[in-house]
């Protein structure tokens, strides 16, 4: 049985690192990933198909009557991205 107490390179430790080392570590976001979209938590089921989604007017950010602060910072944030990264205009 491997005990590193008080070890930083006890045998236990050093044959992880070994055999880690030989086995690949597969990362599961490679779809969305590879179309530049960070998602967390990952899907189960993900299928990239069809066209590209085009916003052919404005778009309007609808908040609720009494939007809390967070809220409306996270609207002004995606109202600037928007603008900014995909020349989108609200």
């Amino acid at each position: 049985m491997c005990r590193a107490v008080g070890k930083l390179f006890s045998p236990c430790f050093l044959l992880f690192i070994f055999l880690y080392s030989f086995f690949p570590v597969e990362c599961k976001a490679t779809v969305l990933s590879d179309l530049g979209l960070y998602v967390i938590p990952y899907p189960q089921k993900v299928v990239a198909d069809g066209e590209n989604f085009i916003f052919k007017n404005a778009l309007n950010i609808v908040l609720d009557k009494n939007p809390s602060a967070a809220d409306r910072f996270t609207a002004e944030e995606l109202m600037h991205d928007l603008k900014n990264k995909w020349n989108i205009l609200l």
